[in-house]
């Protein structure tokens, strides 16, 4: 328990040097937190110096959308288990159970390959550059990046 005034992040970052396994749950909100981003990359920077350790058992928690990134550079190689609701918690906990002893996760249900996920998923909005226009002379007002101002609205 952290008591006020504690430096949480140091905390975070202590319990994680020291844990053997990571389990992020990662949901449409996570996935988003730097705050798990920053756990996560600190995990997989532990585990490349550390012989593996901590070893990151990721959780998809009802979520089965691409990782954004950064997480993806550090989730993609790695097999995740999927808890899709109450019904679904034996099967999880069994899951990381068996990873949690080394076993391999064996259940098509919950053991899904990252790669499924990526077949037909469209290009970023990053990756549909917009042609740029020369700053030269006057802007047509239908382009893309013209601004308007008070001044264009007729009177």
């Amino acid at each position: 328990m952290l008591v006020v005034g504690a430096d949480w992040r140091k905390r975070i970052e202590s319990e994680v040097e020291r844990a053997d396994f990571i389990i992020p749950l990662l949901s449409e909100n996570s996935v988003n937190s730097e705050m798990v981003e920053l756990e996560i990359k600190l995990a997989h920077q532990l585990a490349r110096e550390n012989k593996g350790k901590p070893r990151l058992l990721p959780v998809r928690v009802n979520y089965l959308a691409p990782f954004p990134y950064p997480l993806s550079e550090y989730l993609n190689s790695i097999q995740w288990a999927y808890w899709s609701g109450d019904e679904s918690t034996l099967k999880l906990v069994d899951e990381l159970k068996r990873a949690l002893a080394g076993e391999e996760l064996s259940s098509p249900n919950i053991a899904l390959q990252t790669s499924s996920l990526l077949a037909n998923v469209p290009p970023a909005p990053a990756a549909k550059p917009t042609r740029l226009e020369q700053p030269e002379g006057t802007m047509d007002p239908e382009s893309f990046f013209y601004i308007e101002r008070d001044c264009d609205q007729p009177a």
